[in-house]
């Protein structure tokens, strides 16, 4: 699953990319990005939940369960959508 929701974050962040929410810039960090969307941006909430899940899975090395993915695509698909996404909790009640 940690594969998976790294996938799901880099697509992500490629569909915004191609939103033109940001350009294109392949060596910025999650951060980076996170820091590149406006506060009142209604999706800024869904991204730093998704950034911080995605960084304790695959930099903090926590393992990530089917659970996870599931949170993590929802927010991807709030955030591709442009709805903003429900702030939730990722890699914390996973399996660790």
């Amino acid at each position: 699953w940690r594969e998976a929701i790294h996938f799901l974050y880099w697509a992500a962040i490629s569909r915004l990319e191609s939103q033109r929410l940001w350009p294109a810039d392949r060596a910025r960090t999650p951060r980076e990005y996170l820091a590149l969307v406006a506060p009142e941006d209604p999706r800024k909430a869904g991204l730093a939940t998704l950034t911080g899940s995605f960084e304790r899975v695959w930099y903090g090395g926590r393992a990530a369960a089917e659970s996870d993915y599931h949170k993590a695509e929802q927010l991807a698909t709030a955030l591709i959508s442009g709805s903003g996404a429900p702030v939730i909790g990722i890699g914390r009640g996973g399996a660790q």
